[in-house]
């Protein structure tokens, strides 16, 4: 993360604030295939879930039971769903690697904060001018929780509005 937020700062020649807008933008356009395959996969899971979810009911009565052989059938029967709709258990868990790669953006630009470099000190914009303090008035951290409420709600209205009627689950 270092080496590419200090290339784009060279390369690009722009202040610090904007270096960083410019990396953490790069870095979602570059990540948005593995965002979108996720949620290709959680649709396609939305759809098969009145198939699995009596079935994952049944395997938690036969795990409570200690019935193995019960647990391996239901098991199979589930993949066997989930293969026929294209779910990929793998899929779900692509998102954290953008969360990984924000967190690594996080903890870099925080422990360049702590170092004395001047072109940081300088390199800000509007009221936040030094980049090794912190936001004096909090609106970066507040215009950031404003924006994720609303990536959330939008995102939990489009699964509201696309939630599955049982007539596609019959293709399954």
């Amino acid at each position: 993360m270092q080496w590419i937020l200090e290339h784009v700062h060279v390369y690009a020649a722009t202040p610090w604030w904007a270096t960083i807008v410019i990396t953490g933008v790069v870095i979602r356009i570059l990540m948005i295939k593995l965002y979108v395959n996720a949620s290709e996969n959680a649709t396609r899971m939305a759809i098969a879930a009145p198939l699995t979810r009596p079935l994952t009911e049944k395997l938690s009565e036969a795990r409570a039971k200690g019935d193995q052989s019960a647990m391996l059938q239901i098991q199979s029967e589930v993949m066997r769903i989930n293969k026929k709709a294209g779910v990929s258990m793998m899929k779900s868990f692509l998102p954290f690697a953008g969360g990984l790669t924000t967190y690594g953006m996080f903890v870099l630009l925080r422990a360049m904060a702590r170092m004395p470099l001047p072109s940081l000190e300088t390199g800000g914009a509007l009221w936040f001018p030094n980049l090794c303090i912190p936001d004096p008035y909090l609106l970066l951290p507040i215009a950031t929780a404003g924006i994720l409420h609303w990536v959330l709600r939008v995102r939990v209205e489009l699964l509201y509005i696309s939630q599955p009627r049982t007539d596609r689950t019959d293709k399954l």
